[in-house]
């Protein structure tokens, strides 16, 4: 049984590894060949961050994280029927929870995804204005170098103090004394960054929620076959009661990282949308 077991992990795992991977060229030439072709005008109506966020994080999924979260997937949901045929077999009348479980857990991933896959995907939306910012930086870093340690003598800081004190004066611009970035540089990447960074942890928020809620699902399960193995203790042998307990037990967790999971194929998904 292990060496059987053994053998179906391996050639899932390599089925899955080995499709993404041709998945993933295909992808690359495709979008390659695609960009090549484009006409002048698309490049000059694209930001620069959207084309750099398709080619990085994008491909990034469907090179590596596709394949690793599409894999424990797999072992997971593997795992999870062995554990109820095994409850079932010494307690048939746990399948009843069992359906239960599935159909509670089945909801709410489908609740979650979808509003997880939105998040998601606006999320990777905003991700191409700060890469955007970080690109204009680069070929603006001379201009930006002078501007930011440009030196003042005493007599343009005096007039230029004289003449505007408030924050939106030249010297406040420049920002001379600390040697940083003009200050709209600065304001405008700041802004696109929050914005990535509020919708990511909304994503990361509905994952955590998911990854919660199953954890508890699945310990009803393992409650009440606690309970069913305490009232059949005079029909059950020791040796069924302890199997029992051990996979129901161990149901939770291998139920929470199956939902993380799904929805990290998902979230990945929604990257490969774009």
């Amino acid at each position: 049984g292990t060496a059987l077991f053994l053998f179906f992990l391996l050639v899932s795992s390599a089925t899955v590894q080995v499709g993404c991977a041709r998945a993933a060229r295909s992808l690359h030439a495709d979008c390659v060949a695609s960009l090549l072709r484009a006409p002048v005008l698309y490049f000059d109506s694209t930001p620069s961050g959207r084309l750099i966020s398709r080619f990085s994080s994008d491909f990034t999924t469907a090179d590596s994280a596709l394949a690793q979260f599409g894999d424990n997937v797999l072992q997971f949901s593997a795992t999870i029927l062995a554990f109820f045929a095994v409850i079932a077999l010494i307690i048939p009348w746990m399948l009843i929870a069992a359906v239960v479980i599935v159909a509670l857990t089945a909801v709410q991933l489908v609740a979650v995804e979808r509003s997880n896959r939105e998040a998601k995907r606006l999320a990777n939306t905003a991700m191409a204005p700060v890469l955007t910012d970080v690109a204009e930086a680069a070929e603006a870093a001379e201009l930006l170098r002078h501007c930011a340690f440009t030196k003042w003598d005493d007599d343009e800081k005096e007039e230029c103090e004289g003449e505007d004190e408030d924050e939106d004066s030249p010297l406040a611009e420049a920002s001379v004394a600390d040697g940083y970035a003009p200050r709209f540089v600065r304001e405008r990447f700041d802004r696109h960054v929050d914005e990535f960074l509020r919708l990511n942890l909304v994503t990361n928020s509905l994952q955590s929620w998911s990854f919660q809620t199953s954890y508890f699902v699945s310990l009803f399960f393992s409650v009440s076959a606690a309970a069913a193995i305490v009232l059949q203790a005079d029909r059950l042998s020791p040796a069924e009661s302890a199997l029992a307990l051990n996979y129901a037990f161990a149901l939770p967790y291998f139920l929470m990282f199956f939902s993380l999971n799904v929805l990290q194929v998902t979230a990945a998904l929604t990257a490969l949308e774009r």
